[in-house]
């Protein structure tokens, strides 16, 4: 965080250029849409973004989530043209399962989670990447990327990792929310605007969505339902 003479700003230093490049196009792409954050200034070749200061600037993890922002957040985010050198949602899939099964193989959640199932998820959301509409993707919208902009502004969200495909996949976090608090994947889906291909991306992305609280706890009744839907 610093502050200007025009309000505070967030200064974010990325140890991989390209990284950088991507995130910049996109907030590029969503400039002067509210519920996305605004890049100010890069200096691309350090790999470093200049953004807006949001304040209060707390995440939605564990908040109440205002489901009619989050549908206006989606909107506003899938609306805008695909112009850009964005990786493919085949290529955020391959690196989603890759990072996943390294941290799987030898883990505790391993014993609950075969790296079998998680191939077959890997499969399931290949699929689903080539076969969809097509959209410039966020590519990471969980809770924790969502900030409160205060009353005025709502809900803003951070830190994207975009792609070009499917927009369901921006869902599937938000759909597994009452999950989580003792209510269903359907009251979740209700919520999203495909929630028929935001099913397949949760089925698809099952192992994922487990895995993290597999290898934190062991087995729970939220890690129970969700790889039930493999079933």
């Amino acid at each position: 965080m610093c502050d200007s003479p025009d309000g505070p700003r967030v200064l974010k230093l990325c140890p991989e250029p390209g990284i950088a490049q991507a995130e910049a196009t996109a907030l590029q792409a969503w400039a002067g849409l509210p519920r996305i954050v605004q890049l100010v200034d890069t200096d691309l070749a350090a790999g470093a973004v200049l953004l807006e200061g949001l304040v209060p600037g707390t995440t939605l993890t564990g908040a109440d989530v205002p489901w009619d922002q989050v549908r206006d957040l989606l909107g506003q985010l899938h609306a805008v043209a695909v112009d850009g050198p964005f990786p493919t949602q085949l290529e955020r899939v391959h690196a989603m399962f890759d990072l996943a099964e390294r941290r799987l193989r030898g883990s505790t959640a391993e014993a609950h989670l075969p790296v079998a199932v998680l191939h077959a998820g890997r499969t399931r959301a290949e699929t689903l990447a080539t076969t969809g509409p097509v959209a410039l993707v966020h590519g990471d919208l969980h809770p924790g990327n969502v900030l409160d902009a205060g009353p005025a502004r709502g809900i803003v969200a951070i830190d994207p990792r975009p792609c070009v495909g499917d927009p369901a996949l921006d869902g599937v976090d938000w759909a597994f929310l009452p999950l989580s608090t003792g209510g269903t994947l359907d009251d979740g889906l209700a919520q999203v605007p495909d929630p028929d291909r935001t099913r397949a991306w949760c089925v698809a992305l099952a192992p994922l969505i487990a895995m993290g609280p597999l290898r934190r706890t062991g087995p729970t009744p939220f890690t129970d339902a969700v790889l039930a839907l493999l079933r």
